[in-house]
Formats: structure tokens, sequence, C-alpha cells
């Protein structure tokens, strides 16, 4: 924006000529130029013509001008490769004629409020954060008290109080700060303000990790941004957000017209070009196009150095050469990327983020070099960087994390520290050493727990769970190291809580809430409200993700309204939540692990042997645990995803080698194991490909060995998603109470008017109308089938039932795991589309839920939650004893399964039990079902508890009724004949 204020007495001393004259190098038009030269990014010309302006007031004493030729000089100087005197000089000098003059040249106090923004801008680069937080808010108070509430520098100045505390990593301060910025500029109406603060907002929930918000916060800014500058700016940051998800395609394709928008606004290399190039050659690395990566940035590479010594200083060269460094590591050539390094090094940008990555890279290049201590001096190095007045006394030194300026960091310099302690400890044989590693990773721990439970986002906590999987892959093979060495079962209990950490985390989450609004007498209204928000966010966000293509303009900008307006909403009543009911927020969002005697005593049966796997690329670590013994073992896992793969295939497919892959699995999964179980009965926890698999079919000997024997045949097995899940879940169920009854339910496949409306892949399914005949017979409750099997009934009845039997089938999503449903009826109400989502936000209290549909055991597996299938959300929802399937299995074959394991049921056999009964009859009993495709499919996850129902088998026990009966009445009669003689 142009402030000038023309002064012709100052025309006249400075070149001798009149006030009416108009002269093409006057400093009016000089500093014209130097405004539209800002505005247009050229800062160089800009702070030149500047600068020339200035002598012709100062020789006047306009403090006027003076104050706002040097103001906006200053604010030139840090967009420049200046030295830092130069920059001194511009800021202080400003500053000082403003201070010096407020009370003689009231007209200065204008630009009080921005130079003392412009101080805060220089106290920042000078990491002096406390100066700088000091300088923002006499800026706010400043801005508040010359140019009032609604005013630009006030929106202006709350807007840079935002930013400041956001990088201190006071988020909420942060936030309140931004938005305050974002209402006065909305009420201004201006909309490059809004730009801003909502660039700036977006930015803060990245930070947090919360990238659905950012997501959406960032695309607000887009349809903000006022210039193509700043829309570059917008698509840019919106590129690179997508990518942090993930969604690589996306990312890139907004990326490529941010880059476009500024090839066109400049004929050379900017830092604005070269922050897009570094975020596309970013994106195409994490896409898997390595080859387009690497020749981007050797282009980018050679087109700054060209210019040098344009870009000598910029942080987006030391990043370069960061990429360049690592690049030629992987590719296993240590020394050469030492030398590029080395050039990052040489580069004296003021990026503290850039040189952190500089020293983080060189600390991975000395490690390959085999220079473990220089090593170690190089992540103190980093560390000294992120956080500000940091001095360690020793490389085994570490920071506070909440003290570091990018609290990611933790992720990878805390566990670089701990593996290069651990390395040094071994060449010198010094254990304290290794517990100074341990010490490590168990603070990076501590900052990956805290920023996940800060998050809110469904989304960013399962970024943190993926990201943070190589830090418990390396906290288990630290303490499965020291127990080798050391013997002492306290790191087998650390191992565990690690492992724990890896499982169903969201379930744990969901279950913590249900106990915390029993246990703290939260309103029931406000718990359903937090459940509403939680499912219509997801509906919408799913809308947005994969509607978006087919839908009109109109309809995508309505969805992101509401979701905006449903996200808003859901943050207030967090906040009424965590002020009026503390102790339900703290224990909504705690994550309560449970040591592993807890677990073994509360949750595995005294006969049964719990066994927990951890997977790696590398290595399969496993917990063996009964009521006496426990072990901690480690197996090689090289190839084994690949196998389980090709037997996942075998088993599917109804293929004759699926002897041959099973008895190889066994052998590399099952078979080390044998001789630490002393039970029949095993508690089995997967982890990673092993979820896929369902461990009755390993074959215990070589195919063709006789007698032939399944797993099935020697043990009983049932999953778990988690120890400490199965035990939050016995607290829940307590004080939730038993639900009676069952309710089953099976659509029409068959084109008929009741059929459900599906394509043309799911075809009639006459067993699952069997299946719900058969339990007819058996029990009391509701049995839907046809018309009658509606989605509305499945949601009104799935509250109040003890057995949910679902006979239909599933619609599997692999690109989006939340949009995953079963088939039921559509009505009016509802489409018909039981999404796992909707699962989410529904209170599923039942005993036991059978899943009989196809893959609803199967999903996509995500670090710290398992696989995301039907039953991880039935889990979710508060019922984690499931029947489900992992592959698609023949309709008219199941029936005969179910009727067997419903039969035990109502004989009080256990779940776990009754379906292992099941499962051998039909293989012995059925030639049919010889194979395992037919009887394997189905496993059980849940407690060992039988079925508690308000009436087994009604008719069984008719015949006592009526002798009881009968013998009552004989009773009476002989006692009135008796009383009358």
């Amino acid at each position: 924006m142009n402030l000038w204020k023309l002064n012709p007495w100052a025309l006249v001393v400075c070149f001798g000529i009149s006030a009416g004259q108009a002269q093409e190098d006057t400093p009016d038009v000089l500093v014209c130029e130097a405004d539209e030269l800002r505005e247009a990014g050229a800062y160089a010309d800009a702070y030149m013509a500047y600068e020339l302006a200035y002598p012709c007031y100062e020789s006047v004493c306009d403090y006027y001008h003076m104050a706002y030729v040097k103001t906006w000089a200053s604010e030139m100087s840090y967009y420049l490769p200046y030295p830092d005197e130069v920059r001194d000089a511009a800021v202080f000098k400003a500053y000082s004629i403003i201070e010096e003059h407020l009370a003689a040249v009231r007209d200065t106090l204008s630009y009080y409020p921005l130079a003392l923004m412009n101080m805060s801008l220089y106290f920042g680069h000078k990491k002096d954060y406390e100066r700088k937080l000091s300088f923002c808010h006499k800026a706010k108070d400043a801005a508040l008290l010359i140019n009032g509430y609604r005013s630009h520098n006030a929106s202006t100045a709350y807007n840079n109080l935002g930013v400041a505390y956001g990088g201190r990593g006071n988020w909420s301060q942060a936030l309140n700060f931004l938005d305050t910025s974002l209402s006065i500029s909305l009420e201004l109406g201006r909309r490059a303000d809004i730009f801003y603060a909502k660039n700036n907002i977006a930015h803060i929930y990245a930070e947090l990790g919360d990238f659905e918000r950012a997501i959406l916060t960032q695309e607000e800014a887009v349809e903000a941004a006022n210039e193509d500058r700043n829309l570059a700016r917008a698509l840019n940051n919106l590129g690179a957000l997508y990518v942090e998800v993930d969604e690589w395609e996306t990312g890139i394709l907004h990326l490529k017209n941010a880059l476009a928008i500024r090839r066109r606004l400049s004929d050379t290399l900017t830092d604005n070009i070269f922050s897009t190039q570094l975020n596309l050659i970013w994106a195409y690395s994490e896409s898997g196009k390595a080859r387009r990566s690497e020749a981007l940035l050797d282009e980018v590479i050679d087109e700054a150095i060209a210019l040098a010594p344009s870009f000598s200083n910029s942080a987006y060269l030391q990043i370069a050469y960061n990429y360049k460094a690592r690049n030629v590591l992987e590719a296993g050539h240590a020394a050469e990327a030492l030398n590029w390094v080395s050039k990052a090094e040489e580069v004296s940008s003021w990026s503290a983020e850039s040189w952190a990555g500089t020293k983080l890279v060189k600390g991975k290049i000395l490690q390959a070099l085999g220079r473990t201590e220089d090593a170690l001096w190089a992540v103190q190095e980093a560390y000294r960087v992120l956080v500000p007045g940091y001095q360690p006394a020793d490389y085994t030194d570490i920071p506070n994390w909440r003290a570091m300026e990018a609290i990611a960091y933790t992720l990878t310099l805390f566990p670089l520290q701990a593996v290069l302690l651990e390395q040094k400890a071994s060449e010198i044989a010094d254990f304290e050493l290794q517990q100074a590693s341990l010490k490590t990773l168990q603070a990076a721990d501590s900052a990956v727990t805290a920023s996940r439970l800060s998050y809110q986002s469904q989304k960013s906590k399962e970024l943190m769970s993926a990201n943070s999987k190589s830090l418990y892959n390396a906290l288990i093979g630290m303490h499965y190291r020291l127990y080798q060495k050391t013997g002492d079962k306290l790191h087998i209990n650390r191992a565990f809580l690690y492992m724990e950490k890896n499982k169903a985390l969201s379930v744990m989450e969901n279950l913590n809430a249900m106990e915390a609004a029993r246990f703290y007498d939260i309103s029931e209204r406000v718990v359903e409200a937090e459940r509403s928000f939680r499912e219509d966010i997801a509906f919408y966000q799913l809308n947005l993700n994969t509607l978006s293509s087919s839908s009109s303009p109109e309809q995508v900008e309505a969805w992101k309204r509401e979701l905006d307006r449903l996200t808003h909403a859901q943050d207030s009543l967090f906040d009424i939540i965590r002020d009026q009911y503390p102790r339900y927020y703290k224990t909504r969002i705690a994550l309560v692990m449970p040591d592993l005697e807890t677990v073994r005593r509360d949750v595995v049966d005294p006969d049964e042997t719990m066994i927990e796997y951890f997977y790696t690329d590398r290595e399969l670590y496993v917990l063996i645990a009964d009521t006496e013994t426990t072990h901690f073992l480690k197996l090689k896992a090289d190839g084994l995803e690949k196998d389980i793969r090709f037997l996942y295939d075998a088993l599917r497919n109804n293929e004759d080698w699926a002897s041959e892959a099973s008895y190889k699995v066994y052998q590399q999964v099952f078979e080390p194991l044998q001789s630490y179980i002393n039970d029949e009965k095993l508690v089995i926890i997967p982890d990673g490909p092993l979820l896929y698999i369902p461990f009755d079919q390993f074959l215990m000997k070589p195919p063709g060995a006789e007698p032939h024997q399944y797993l099935l045949e020697a043990y009983q097995t049932r999953r778990l998603l988690s120890g400490s899940a199965a035990l939050l879940y016995k607290g829940v169920q307590q004080e939730v109470g038993i639900r009676y009854g069952v309710t089953a339910m099976a659509p029409l496949f068959d084109g008929s008017e009741g059929s459900v409306r599906a394509e043309d892949q799911f075809g009639p399914l006459p067993g699952a109308q069997k299946e719900v005949s058969m339990l007819d017979q058996l029990f009391q409750g509701t049995f839907l089938t046809g018309i009658d099997a509606t989605e509305e009934s499945f949601k009104q009845k799935c509250a109040e039932s003890g057995i949910l039997h679902l006979a239909t089938h599933t619609a599997i999503n692999d690109q989006f795991p939340n949009a995953t449903h079963l088939l039921l009826k559509g009505t009016g109400k509802e489409d018909g589309k039981l999404n796992i989502y909707e699962i989410y936000g529904q209170h599923i209290p039942a005993q036991l839920g059978f899943l009989s549909g196809c893959n609803t055991g199967f999903g996509t597996i995500k670090a710290g939650e398992g696989a995301i299938s039907l039953g991880h959300a039935f889990a979710y929802a508060g019922c984690p004893n499931t029947v489900m399937t992992l592959w698609p299995i023949k309709d008219d074959l199941v029936p005969d399964l179910v009727q067997v394991f419903y039969e035990k049921l109502s004989e009080g056999l256990g779940k776990a039990e009754a379906l292992r009964e099941a499962k051998i009859h039909c293989l012995k009993n059925d030639d049919l079902f010889v194979h395992p495709y037919y009887w394997s499919s189905f496993i059980y996850s849940g407690d060992l508890t039988p079925v508690q129902l308000s009436a087994f088998v009604f008719q069984d026990y008719l015949w006592m009724l009526v002798a009881g009966l009968m013998a009552v009445g004989l009773f009476v009669g002989i006692w009135c004949y008796r009383r009358w003689q």
C-alpha cells in the first residue's frame, strides 16, 4: 500500500525546484517507485530507492518522511543477503527516529507500530526470542492505542504475535492471536490480511500435526488470496500439506500450479520459486519418482549457483544441499555425501530448521563413515540451533524437547543420538552410555505421546503413530538387547509397553471416553454431541476425498463450509469439556497403558499363553507370557511379508499349494515358540502382515507328512487388538452392563423390489437367509431379512442387543478405508451403506458381533491401529468381541459353520472355544471343508467368556416348566384337600 504524503518543501530544498514542478528523480517519485517495487517483490531495488530518497528529508528534518523511508528500508533489508550491520543500522535508525520525535512530530506515530514490528523481526533473526516477543506485544499495544482495534495495524500486530507464540510452541496462544487477527480482517474486509491470517493458522495446525484442519484452512487461504503472489504462496503450502498426508498426486498438482504462477511473475530464480522447486523434489521423492526428483534437484542447484551471490546465504540452497547429501549417502557414497553437506555448512542461512537439517544429515554421514563421536557432536550442534540457550556439557546431553523450535525433530534427532550412543557404548564397552541411549529414546517417546494427546484430529494421530513406528522399533530393540545383557525383566515390561503403544490406540481412546463418561458424571448429551461431531466430520471429509471430481463446484464449496462449521463447533465443545469436566477430558484422551503383569492377571486366563508380536522389516519380536513365565524372543523377518502375502493369496484363492506356504510361514513365526508354550489355549496379538492370516490354518508338519495336523487341532486360539484395550473393555463392560437378546440381519441381493440396490458384483446370498432363520429357531430376539434388514434398523438396535449377527456383503475401499461398508437395505433416512466411519460413531455394547460378510476382518494396516476393518470399527464402538472373515467365502457353505458355532454357544461354551469346535466339526465331517479356505477365514477376537442370553433355546426348557407347574398344582391340591378334610 502506498502511504506516501506529498511534501513540496522537501522537494524545493533537495532539488532547488518549485513545489509545482515534477521531476523524475524527486524523492516523491523515488518513494512511489520504491513502494511499487516493494509490492512487486523486487526488494533490492525497493531498498535502494528508499535509501536514495532518505537524505533529502534528513536535510530538512522531515521526521515523518524520514520515519516512513527508514521503516520500509529496514523491512526490505530482511529479504536481502545484506550483512548484519546493514540490517541492524536500518532497523535501529527507523526505530530511533520515531522514538525521538514522537512528541514533536505526531505524524510519525502512524509508523510506530510498524517500526516495533520490524524490531521484533530483527530480534527474531538474532534468536533473542524474549525481546522478539516483547516487541510484538509493544507493537500490538501501540497499534491499539494509535490505530484502534478495527485497524490494519492491529490485525497485523495480532498476526505477528500468533506467529511468535507459534515459534515458541505455544499453540493455544498462537491460535488465539491469529483468530483475533482473522476476526479483525474479516470485519474490515481486507482480503490480503484475511489471507495472511488463514495462511498462518494453517501453518500452526500443520505444526501441531493436525493436517486435516491445516488443509481445510489452507484451502480457505487459497480462496482469500488477493493477488498472484499470495495465490502462489497458498498453493505451494497446500501442495506441501497434501504431500505430508501422502496424497502425492494432489500435492504435486498444486505445487506445479504454484510454480507456474511464480515463474510467470519472475524471469529468474527467486526464493519463492526455489521453495516450490524443493517441495516438488520432496513430493517426487516421497511418491517414488526418484529420477524426476534427482534431476530437478540438480537443475535447481545449478541454477542457484549460476546466480551467485544471490543465493549464497539462502536457506533454500542449504536445504537443496541437504537433500543432495542425503541422496548421495543413500546411494552408498558417504565420502561424497560429506562434501555436499560441507557445501550446506558454507551457506550462511538464518533458518534454524535448515541448519538443524544440515547437522542431522551430517550426523548420519559421519555415522556411516564410522566417526561415531563426531556424529554425536553433530547432533548436539543441531540441538543448539533448535533450542535457544542450550549448551551441552557432553555428547550424552539432551535438551528439553518442549523448548525445541521444531518438536518434529524429536522423531529424527533423538533416535539418531540414541543409536550413536549405543554404538559408542559398544565401541568402548561403556554400559552407562547404553543407559544414556535408552534415556534419549524415552524422551522422544514422551514428546510423541504428549504431541499425540494434543491432537484432536484422528488423521493427525494416525500420522503421528505412523511416524513414530521407527521410534518404537528402536525402543523395543534396545530393551531386547539390554534384556539379553542383564536378564532384568524390567526390559520385558518396557518392551511390552511399546508393543502396546503400536496397537489399537484409537480404540483405547474411545473406550477411555466411555469409561470416563460413566465415572465422571458428564452429561450424556455432551458425550452424544461429541460422538455426533466425530461422525459428521468424518462424513464430510470422506465426501471431499472421494466425490469432489464428480460433484459441482457449488456442492464441494458447500461441503467445505459445513466441514469448517463442524470443526469449529467441535473445537468449542472440546473447550467446554476441558473447562467443565477436566477429569473426563483428561481420561478421554489419556493413553492408559497397563503393565504386563496387570494384563496377564486380568486379561489372560490361567490356562492360556499370551503371544504378542511386534513386526519390523528385519526382525519379528515376540513376547510370550503365561501365569508363571515370560520370554522375550527375536526372530528373523527378512522376506516374511512376501511369504505371508503368498500364503494369503493361496488361502484366499483355494490353491493346492497353500499347504507349502502355510508350513513355511509356520516355521518362521510359530515353530520357534513352541518350546516356550505350556498351554493349549493361546491369546495371539498379531502385528503387521500377521494380521492378514489366521493362525488356525498353520500346518504343523511338512505337507504330506502323517498324521496331518493343523494348529487348530493342537491349540484353541483367540486374538486381541491389544492387551491394554482388552483390559479397558472389561472396565467399560462392567459399567455399561450386559445386553441380552439377538439381532440378526440378512438383506436380499436377488434383484427383487425388496432387494438391496447394489452393483452387479454382489450376487444373491441365500445362505445368509438360512443363517438368520437358524438363529430364529435357537434364540429369542429380532430377526430381520429382506426389506426389513435396513441400516436404520441396525442403528436402532445396535445399542440394545447382546448378539449382533450381520450376514451381508462387504464393499471394501482400499484407498479410503473408512468408506468400507456393510450393505443393508436403504430407507428414506439411510442409504443402506453402513460405513466404518458411521460405526465409529455408534455405541455398540454387545457381547458379540458376528460379521458374516466377506473380508470383514481385512483392512488397511496402519501403525498404531492395526487393520482398519469393520471389526476394528466394532471394537472402537465398544464391541471388541467379534467373529470376522479375512477373505470372501462361498455363501452356501457358511450356514453349517455358523449353526454349529451358535449351538456350542447355547451349550455354554466360550466364544473362542465355540468357534474352534465349529471349525473342527466342518473339517472332520465334511470333505468340502478340508481345505483351510473354507473354515480358517473365520477368526475370533475378544474375551473367553460365554455369551449370556436372556433365554437359551426356550423349547428345550419347556418340559421343565410344565413339570414344575404340574408339581406345584399337585402340591396345592393335596394341601387344600387335607385342609378341608
